[in-house]
């Protein structure tokens, strides 16, 4: 009976030995799947911190490119067609203000700035229908185009353009700004 107690006090120790080590490796697992999660947080909290700093680098290079983009293109803000360009290498930079493009709008009336001389003014109203003298159609040959004073400047120029300058031999002549909103523009051919 000896040998069996022995052999059963043999037994508990090794089961006491078997428990704690599986109470051990219980422990070790618990350990090591923590540092896992630990680890795993970490290296996650990482990749979001790189990638958020991409995604926040790729946010500034689109504006940066919108922005060039922008001043690159020009756009009409309506319909019209290109009377005249501004000669510009590529590349360069252009000023605040600076004309680029001279454009016509597209389905709006016509009009045109028109001299009067101060002789004439007396025969003219806002309202009144005019017969407009084009100096490239000779009148005689084409007729005149047809419309309505729109308006006409309260004070007289000596001076339409910078080009055209008084000389000793010929004076400036005083003359007034109308507008004309042309009714029929087709001439005789």
């Amino acid at each position: 009976s000896r040998d069996a107690r022995l052999d059963v006090e043999a037994d508990i120790t090794a089961v006491r030995g078997k428990a704690d080590e599986a109470v051990h490796a219980y422990a070790k697992l618990r350990a090591d799947r923590q540092a896992f999660i630990e680890d795993f947080r970490r290296a996650a909290m990482e990749q979001l911190v790189d990638l958020r700093s991409q995604r926040d680098m790729a946010g500034e290079e689109q504006k940066k490119m919108e922005l060039r983009r922008n001043m690159v293109a020009l756009t009409a803000p309506a319909d019209a067609v290109v009377l005249d360009l501004a000669q510009r290498s590529v590349g360069s930079v252009v000023r605040e203000a600076e004309p680029v493009v001279t454009l016509v709008p597209i389905n709006v009336p016509l009009e045109a700035e028109v001299s009067i001389n101060t002789r004439d003014i007396g025969r003219i109203a806002v309202g009144k229908e005019a017969r407009v003298k084009l100096d490239a159609y000779p009148f005689q040959k084409y007729g005149t185009a047809s419309g309505e004073v729109r308006t006409i400047s309260q004070d007289t120029f000596l001076t339409g353009q910078p080009e055209q300058t008084a000389t000793p031999s010929q004076p400036a002549a005083p003359f007034f700004k109308a507008r004309i909103l042309l009714a029929d523009t087709r001439l005789n051919a």
